[in-house]
């Protein structure tokens, strides 16, 4: 069999597009852009939409805690997140749902999932925490 029809199951490395060179699977995953728009949508009402277009993993998870940070959830504000084009949640996307869940809370908030991609919510379902975001 000849190495171009081995592929990668064969054991060669991806090679770099300019300079042919090897390169690891991290240096390749590494290079990827952001997969994930994070908009937030303050309501007349005082409540807040958060809604998450992409992946929401290791690379992408700090961009929506930090827009977490910025909305104000004193005095028992409501926020509403729309994970409708979450294709993908991996631990760190969790773990910033979690951190979503903690910071509203502690501000006698309402954090509720309006919208969710049928694989997240299998996730979620998965870690034992879908009821904590699909209450009414």
């Amino acid at each position: 069999m000849s190495g171009a029809a081995r592929g990668y199951l064969g054991g060669c490395r991806p090679k770099s597009a300019v300079s042919g060179t090897d390169r690891s699977w991290a240096d390749a995953v590494s290079a990827e852009p952001a997969r994930l728009v994070v908009s937030h949508l303050a309501a007349v009402d005082g409540g807040h939409t958060v809604v998450l277009d992409g992946e929401l993993d290791y690379q992408t998870a700090p961009d929506f805690v930090a827009v977490l940070d910025e909305i104000p959830v004193d005095d028992g504000a409501r926020v509403d997140l729309d994970l409708a084009a979450v294709p993908f949640c991996d631990s760190a996307g969790i773990a910033a749902l979690v951190r979503a869940y903690q910071l509203v809370n502690k501000g006698q908030g309402k954090l509720r999932v309006v919208a969710m991609d049928p694989r997240v919510r299998r996730t979620l379902e998965l870690t034992g925490l879908a009821q904590l975001f699909t209450q009414p």
